[in-house]
């Protein structure tokens, strides 16, 4: 507005037409951002792996395991605020799980989230080999 007022171009007919041009532009991007976005979501996903344990009721800790970069565990669809521990393809499985063997303030977790797209199995076979009762509770795609 105050670039509108301080100039005299932006009052002229021409200088209307360009601040209305502008103004339509902009409306029909943040419109097609806006649809597009709303449809969509990144991490469906973790947010249905979260609700599913969410109904089964007996979560008491779990290990959150990134297999591409980092993330945090949606846990507002867990329906429970619990620590978590989290861990990546760089973690040393093994210390992993002593420390939470070990460690009564950690907590031992009743859950593993494995999330990402690459590497993901080679990542759920390092954690089934350090972790042999682990069983697959279900998949979740995006």
């Amino acid at each position: 507005m105050e670039l509108k007022e301080s100039h005299s171009f932006f009052k002229t007919a021409r200088g209307k037409i360009t601040l209305m041009s502008a103004l339509i532009v902009t409306i029909t991007i943040n419109t097609a951002l806006l649809v597009a976005l709303t449809v969509s979501s990144k991490n469906t996903s973790q947010m249905k792996a979260m609700y599913s344990l969410h109904q089964k009721g007996d979560l008491d800790s779990f290990l959150y395991v990134t297999a591409d970069g980092q993330a945090f565990a949606p846990r507002f669809y867990s329906g429970s605020w619990v620590e978590y521990t989290v861990a990546n393809s760089s973690t040393d499985i093994s210390a992993q799980k002593q420390t939470h063997c070990e460690n009564a303030d950690v907590g031992i977790p009743n859950y593993i989230i494995l999330v990402g797209d690459s590497h993901l199995d080679e990542l759920t076979q390092e954690f089934q080999e350090v972790y042999p009762t682990m069983k697959l509770e279900g998949e979740f795609a995006p």
